[in-house]
């Protein structure tokens, strides 16, 4: 039976309650002191590793590293809400590494989402495997022009603006996916412009303007 894993993401959890969270893993020295319930403290218990478990290191690393760079945020700043060194991240996002199922639910958290293991008969069908964010992508969701519609969408729906840059940012990814190639700033912030005008002015269902 195969096992693997996956990253949902959640509801957006305010940034006060994200560092009391924090304030509960530390202390002085930089010693992680988990609480009774925390993943760490089960982690000290009973490691628990994906070394037997069927998981496609590769696409764990492209799904972690397609979160991040959804929410705008370095390898740096994950590594240290998750309480892991940055060069653990690293090379989990480039498909290295031998995580426990304990370090992933941290990383999870880090990144807004929660940790979800399936167990499946092998050879099922696993879903979809997370299409490879083109470099330039990235380059462009760090430019002003993206985080500017990212605001301006966000107010125009009355959404959390991570919440938004993470749909947009999938939806980039997912529209250029079928092209199979790089493309340049002027037709990132085409495809932008159409799905901001999309997203929020959707058009009326009775076939109105």
């Amino acid at each position: 039976m195969a096992t693997t894993s996956m990253l949902v993401p959640s509801p957006a959890i305010p940034r006060a309650v994200q560092r009391s969270r924090k304030s509960r893993t530390r202390r002085a020295g930089g010693t992680i002191v988990p609480p009774e319930s925390s993943p760490v403290r089960r982690e000290t218990e009973e490691r628990v590793s994906c070394q037997n478990m069927s998981v496609d290191h590769t696409e764990l690393g492209r799904r972690l590293r397609r979160r991040r760079a959804a929410l705008g945020r370095t390898v740096a700043s994950v590594a240290t809400d998750a309480a892991l060194s940055v060069p653990y991240v690293a090379n989990l996002e480039n498909g290295r590494g031998n995580p426990t199922v304990a370090a992933l639910d941290r990383l999870a958290e880090a990144l807004g989402t929660r940790l979800v293991i399936t167990m499946a008969e092998p050879g099922a069908d696993e879903g979809p495997a997370a299409p490879v964010v083109p470099p330039s992508l990235l380059e462009f969701a760090r430019g002003r022009r993206f985080r500017h519609a990212v605001g301006a969408l966000a107010g125009l729906l009355g959404e959390d603006d991570r919440a938004v840059r993470t749909r947009l940012f999938d939806a980039l990814a997912g529209a250029a996916a079928p092209l199979g190639r790089e493309l340049p700033e002027a037709d990132w912030q085409r495809l932008l412009d159409a799905l901001v005008l999309v997203m929020g002015h959707p058009a009326d269902r009775r076939g109105g303007p």
